[in-house]
């Protein structure tokens, strides 16, 4: 299978987890950011804090983290070569590739 492509399967089977955890925690905070009565400022506050963070988190999981992915993969494919003579990389290729077949 070839880099991106792989990069694509795996992400979109990520999508739906990283979807559902960020969503059902940001519902938990929503009534930390809505509240109102005697101290809701300091409520609102970190409510709409974590809410926001979480929301950029979610972002950059779901778009960046493959994108980076791929760009350290083919910046550092060049010393793949170089690490071939390893007994860890022996072992980890032949395991990986009876899991892959």
């Amino acid at each position: 299978m070839e880099l991106i492509e792989a990069t694509v399967h795996a992400a979109r089977q990520r999508l739906r987890p990283i979807l559902m955890t960020s969503l059902a925690f940001m519902l938990g905070v929503l009534p930390l950011a809505i509240s109102n009565g005697a101290g809701s400022g300091g409520q609102n506050a970190i409510g709409t804090g974590v809410i926001g963070g979480m929301l950029s988190a979610t972002v950059l999981a779901i778009f960046f983290v493959p994108v980076f992915f791929v760009a350290t993969v083919k910046l550092f494919g060049a010393k793949e070569a170089a690490q071939h003579d390893s007994p860890f990389h022996s072992a980890a290729t032949e395991k990986w590739s009876t899991q892959n077949e």
